[in-house]
């Protein structure tokens, strides 16, 4: 009896020991935002937030459409880019992909990417070179910081219709290396096995909405001509009243 009472008061020692290591593996470890609080999400400062969330300059107003669509461009490091699918039949496909149109203080407008041989995007466009690049005011801290949901004509966003090319010239390659690697330190470190190489979405058509009315098409001479020192670089967003 005494034992068996032993045995049960170490099987319950046991399971409460276990119990107490289970909630401290599911708070601290299982949960990758287990401490990320809301300030977190929203920090103006990049360089403290946990997230690393992108820090954008103040947009352009909404009449300057070019400047609209080059801010867009240039202040994103990712977009969503839609080809006609090889695997499935030509259906409209969208994959996140990384890209950079130039350093942080030198803007050309020109997306550039770097994708390896085996990238869904490169033989999506083998086949059929048609691809469109679409990237949204939301991918930054604007949108949420003034309440606006991403499908608000507010919360702009650009598509980039184009064709999608290697990048052959030798300068050409080493500004989208420079552009690429300094926005995106880590690929340099990709492995050179998967054949990675530098490719640019050469636009035909500038599609933009940023205001109640419709979208707006932006002429080439104009989203070209567009500076990036026609908006605000440096002004950080503020908080609604």
């Amino acid at each position: 009896m005494l034992f068996d009472h032993f045995k049960s008061e170490t099987s319950f020692a046991f399971l409460l020991f276990l119990s107490i290591l289970f909630n401290i593996i599911d708070s601290s470890s299982l949960d990758p935002f287990n401490d990320v609080t809301e300030d977190v999400f929203l920090n103006l400062n990049p360089t403290e937030s946990k997230l690393n969330e992108p820090n954008w300059p103040r947009p352009p107003t909404f009449e300057k459409k070019a400047q609209m669509a080059r801010y867009l461009i240039h202040s994103a490091d990712w977009g969503v880019f839609a080809t006609a699918s090889a695997k499935f039949n030509g259906t409209p496909f969208g994959t996140v992909e990384s890209f950079a149109d130039g350093p942080v203080n030198e803007s050309t407008g020109v997306p550039y990417l770097y994708l390896a041989d085996v990238s869904t995007i490169i033989e999506d466009t083998t086949a059929n070179p048609a691809v469109t690049l679409t990237a949204s005011l939301a991918q930054s801290q604007w949108c949420a910081r003034m309440k606006l949901d991403p499908q608000s004509p507010l919360c702009a966003r650009v598509a980039l219709v184009g064709k999608m090319s290697p990048v052959n010239d030798s300068s050409e390659r080493t500004f989208a290396q420079k552009a690429l690697f300094s926005r995106h330190p880590v690929m340099a470190s990709w492995p050179a096995s998967h054949g990675w190489r530098f490719y640019r979405l050469n636009i035909a058509t500038v599609w933009l909405i940023d205001f109640f009315g419709g979208a707006a098409i932006v002429p080439l001479s104009d989203y070209y001509k567009a500076r990036h020192t026609d908006y605000s670089p440096l002004q950080p967003p503020t908080a609604p009243p």
